[in-house]
């Protein structure tokens, strides 16, 4: 925070945005003819991906290749998306829904009687409901939706839409 102390005597307001849910939180400070934005969360990784919040729209079928690379940013007074260049040219593939995608496609996913799924690859299987969201792996113990959902969740949503 010591970044936003020579600016406090310029400001003309403080506005913080965060979710209930979140460990992420952004400070915006208004200057006469500028924003000053810093992003705080929890891990230097984390809080510029939405916490994983886009994984379901793009496991639902939306288009958005800027958003999968990571050339969209999110402007949280506005809520408004805007191209943005990274340093490093790309943004890595999202692991979680490019391993719901293999799951699909290697037909691992299997919808049970009671509405739930069952996913088995390599030997695992694990069990989702939807609603509630849950998966009985690792990430769902340790994360639940906090950090977005976990590929089980993601691949058991995107059966559920093509059925």
């Amino acid at each position: 925070m010591r970044v936003v102390e020579p600016l406090i005597r310029f400001a003309q307001g403080l506005t913080v945005y965060t979710r209930p849910d979140s460990e992420v939180a952004t400070w915006v400070l208004r200057l006469e003819r500028a924003r000053f934005v810093v992003t705080l969360s929890p891990e230097p990784s984390r809080g510029f991906s939405g916490e994983g919040g886009w994984l379901n729209a793009l496991a639902a079928g939306l288009e958005a290749p800027e958003l999968v690379a990571g050339r969209a940013g999110h402007d949280v007074v506005d809520g408004t998306w805007f191209p943005r260049e990274l340093p490093s040219g790309a943004a890595p593939a999202n692991g979680r829904l490019a391993k719901a995608r293999e799951l699909l496609a290697a037909g691992a996913v299997r919808k049970l009687p009671d509405g739930g799924y069952e996913i088995t690859r390599a030997g695992s299987v694990q069990r989702v409901r939807l609603s509630p969201a849950g998966c009985t792996c690792a990430w769902w113990a340790k994360h639940q939706e906090n950090r977005g959902p976990c590929s089980h969740v993601l691949a058991a949503r995107m059966s559920a839409a093509e059925s």
